[in-house]
């Protein structure tokens, strides 16, 4: 089954139904900065900039590590979080709990399919595509090797490729 893109509508509906302050906390994360679930669970205290505005996941795919800007969203999370920090952001999450309350809270706001964390990273890619954002920067957001793994994870709306073609100027 192809992962889909959640609508921003849907992102909010969901982080509503997350009850658990730690577990729409750590949605917060994977929205805002397109990390896998692994790698948000790895954070620690030192991969995060003392002024909150980069994080660097250490763990990802492949052994390389990347620095991802934080969005201004979720500085205020993270300063809440940095006071109550043992080791890492999230240490005391369990995966399989995480997802469980995740599809939990999707089939509570009436979003149809399959929500999983995964699902929240093809919704960062596929927002900040539309958003502006290069294929290439996508890439080095998601940590990819490869402009064909960054594809899977860009969800084109109909209605853009009809703007694009109607924003073409006129020449003749």
């Amino acid at each position: 089954m192809k992962t889909r893109a959640l609508t921003i509508t849907e992102v909010g509906r969901i982080l509503h139904a997350l009850t658990d302050g730690t577990h729409a906390d750590l949605f917060r994360f994977l929205f805002f900065t397109g990390a896998r679930i692994s790698e948000a669970l790895a954070v620690r205290l030192e991969d995060v900039a003392d002024d909150l505005s980069v994080v660097t996941l250490r763990t990802a795919k492949g052994g390389a590590h990347r620095t991802i800007p934080i969005a201004p969203p979720l500085r205020s999370m993270l300063k809440r979080r940095r006071a109550r920090w043992a080791s890492g952001l999230f240490s005391r999450v369990h995966e399989r709990t995480f997802r469980n309350h995740l599809a939990h809270a999707a089939r509570l706001a009436g979003v149809p399919g399959r929500v999983s964390p995964h699902t929240l990273r093809h919704t960062f890619a596929t927002i900040a595509h539309q958003a502006g954002a290069s294929s290439r920067t996508v890439q080095a957001l998601l940590g990819h090797r490869t402009i064909r793994s960054t594809e899977t994870y860009l969800h084109t709306d109909p209605r853009d490729i009809d703007r694009a073609v109607h924003s073409l100027p006129r020449i003749v």
